[in-house]
């Protein structure tokens, strides 16, 4: 049967968008939703990027507004003279008030979900998933994607049986951002280390990174 690509690295250079005062911590069981992407309830999953641009793209994608329902109210609102509702999009200020940035050095064993080899295994190994998730071929988009039960049964999948510590997965927001599924495990790998300090106390809303991030998805500040 056909392996998934899943290689050593020592070292990778990650960001991290969290919550103070250690934003490199796994989230605490009591604050867990379990609705990520790649988590599952037997362990928690950490969440980096490549570079702070990205790590803000993931975090504010939440906030995103969806095009197509906003077009229909705007509709809705036009019928009867009515001023179009409050747009989506607005992040409210003090969400940033316990949100840090963190750098850090990844070492561990990454699968690289994107690799055709490990969609060609998590195929082989997850048909009754595909089945019941509507997908005929399992390809990046359906991987990355936002139906939970399939990625949920991906990682489940590459960390009991793909010996795997975390996921390297491109963003669903642009090919160019990369990202890290890091798995909790009671071994010493993964390993991360963090770079420096978080910046500052606290992060102002002109960090050029997190704006770029803003305008990316048509975010405002609601003040």
């Amino acid at each position: 049967m056909t392996q998934p690509a899943v290689r050593q690295r020592a070292d990778v250079a990650s960001v991290r968008v969290g919550r103070g005062p250690d934003p490199l911590d796994f989230v605490p069981l009591a604050y867990q939703t379990w609705e990520g992407r790649y988590p599952d309830r037997t362990w928690r999953t950490l969440y980096l990027a490549s570079d702070a641009f990205g790590a803000w793209v993931e975090v504010l994608g939440r906030f995103r507004p969806h095009d197509d329902l906003m077009a229909a109210l705007t509709d809705i609102a036009g019928e009867d003279g009515d001023p179009a509702p409050i747009p989506a999009g607005r992040v409210p200020l003090g969400w940033l008030s316990n949100r840090r940035v963190a750098h850090a050095r990844v070492t561990g064993r990454f699968a690289d979900v994107g690799d055709p080899d490990t969609l060609r295994w998590l195929a082989q190994r997850l048909p009754e998933v595909l089945v019941r998730c509507g997908v005929r071929d399992l390809d990046l988009s359906a991987a990355t994607g936002p139906q939970r039960e399939l990625t949920q049964a991906i990682a489940r999948e590459l960390y009991l049986h793909g010996d795997t510590h975390a996921i390297d997965y491109p963003s669903r927001y642009g090919a160019t951002i990369r990202c890290i599924a890091m798995f909790e495990t009671d071994g010493n790998l993964p390993n991360i280390q963090p770079v420096g300090t978080p910046d500052g106390p606290s992060i102002e809303a002109d960090d050029h990174a997190l704006e770029r991030a803003m305008r990316l998805h048509g975010l405002s500040w609601e003040l």
